[in-house]
């Protein structure tokens, strides 16, 4: 059964009493004065009463929302008429009978939903007299921590991209950088689960000039919270770092013939190295490798920061012996040498059957897989040597941060088995 709408009908949210006289009898009913606020998987008591306070247990006790057809709980006679209510509150509403005794009417609504926000309508009514009281119920959800991806290159820069999913209502997301200001969005979208909760997510491209701090902040107006995700391109983060590393066009690198070991062999323009079935009969410079099977990069870099990619084809793992790095270009070539920045080489690769880096002691990686393309970003001026999976962004490892003192450093790369292929790729982070 249904209940009359008030000839006033739902005018205001601020009406906290509605008095409807009919003839000599008088009813008035009494709710919050403010909106209540309940978040998404809790219950909420709406609360509701008779004013003066006077037993309830006789009455015809209502629960609505927006419109008369739409009931959420209904009371009559003594009994809770569930089969009157609107399907999506069945099994979730209670009234508090303890207090009908006292003229309360108050409903428990148990695991809120998004769709349980709006406006309700607490009815009471007795013969010939009806009131009701309108109580306002505000929903809301805090969602999950920004996550911050890297996307490619565009205009200069580097796209960012900033998540989060499970808010309610729609979130506000908003970049803030070292300075304060707020970088211009390049593209906004909000989406909306099967749960009724919003994923919110924002582009912006940050540039290699100026300050490179970068906030996204996601902000819950209802809870007055808001989760931050703060990257510094101070910081060793993985992703202070590539915002720090990869702010600049990719280098094209190529192989040194001059430098290579005599059992490599040199392929696609000096772009791809493997290890040959047998010695070459190569001059013996001082500038060849000749115990490990090494060749460096002719490229030489002193200052600035520097990026190339590296693919590892064919056995990546198993038995294969391989490393990628730099190296310094005074390093000692003859002889045998242990591979680590003492010596002046700096890398991570396959050895031993494990992935590590190659510092001393050795550094065990646990990446699995194997990462097939591999960053090397080189920063001289700080002193760093990181390496990137470059098929998922994240950090494979980096050297703590030291003085290069003026050297000359260089790609450096390393083969000791048949099964594996290096190859230099020219595509941008």
């Amino acid at each position: 059964m249904g209940f009359p709408r008030s000839p006033w009908g739902l005018l205001s949210p601020f009406l906290t009493l509605h008095l409807l006289r009919l003839g000599s009898a008088e009813l008035r009913v009494v709710g919050p004065r403010q909106h209540l606020l309940a978040t998404v998987g809790q219950d909420v008591v709406l609360p509701c009463h008779l004013s003066p306070r006077m037993d309830a247990r006789s009455l015809e006790i209502g629960w609505i929302r927006h419109l008369v057809s739409e009931t959420v709980h209904l009371y009559r006679n003594g009994e809770d008429l569930y089969g009157e209510q609107m399907e999506e509150y069945a099994g979730r509403t209670e009234l508090a009978r303890d207090g009908l005794s006292s003229g309360s009417l108050d409903l428990r609504i148990s695991g809120l939903t998004p769709s349980d926000d709006g406006l309700y309508v607490c009815t009471v009514r007795d013969a010939g007299t009806y009131a009701e009281v309108m109580v306002e119920v505000e929903v809301a959800a805090l969602g999950s921590v920004p996550l911050l991806s890297l996307e490619a290159y565009e205009d200069g820069g580097i796209r960012v991209v900033c998540r989060s999913a499970g808010w309610y209502p729609p979130p506000q997301l908003l970049w803030k950088d070292g300075s304060g200001q707020h970088p211009p969005s390049a593209s906004l979208k909000r989406s909306r689960d099967e749960r009724g909760l919003y994923e919110i997510q924002d582009v912006i491209v940050v540039s290699g000039k100026g300050d490179r701090n970068v906030s996204c902040v996601v902000r819950n107006s209802r809870l007055e919270q808001e989760l931050s995700l703060h990257v510094s391109g101070k910081r060793d983060a993985a992703l202070a770092l590539m915002l720090l590393l990869l702010l600049s066009p990719a280098d094209v690198v190529t192989l040194d013939p001059n430098t290579a070991h005599s059992e490599l062999v040199l392929l696609e323009d000096l772009r791809r190295v493997r290890c040959g079935p047998t010695w070459q009969n190569l001059p013996y410079t001082p500038q060849r490798f000749s115990y490990w099977r090494c060749v460096l990069g002719q490229e030489r870099f002193r200052e600035g920061r520097h990026c190339w990619e590296v693919e590892v084809k064919g056995e990546v793992g198993g038995d294969s012996w391989w490393g990628v790095g730099v190296a310094k270009e005074s390093m000692e070539r003859k002889g045998i040498m242990d591979l680590k920045p003492e010596e002046g080489i700096w890398a991570v690769g396959r050895y031993k059957g494990q992935f590590m880096a190659l510092t001393s002691p050795r550094t065990v990686l646990s990446n699995s897989p194997l990462p097939r393309r591999i960053w090397v970003c080189l920063d001289c001026t700080r002193g760093l040597v990181t390496f990137l999976n470059a098929d998922t962004g994240g950090e494979i490892f980096t050297f703590p941060p030291g003085s290069f003192h003026r050297e000359t450093l260089r790609p450096w790369f390393w083969v000791e088995t048949w099964e594996t292929q290096l190859c230099l790729r020219g595509s941008t982070p």
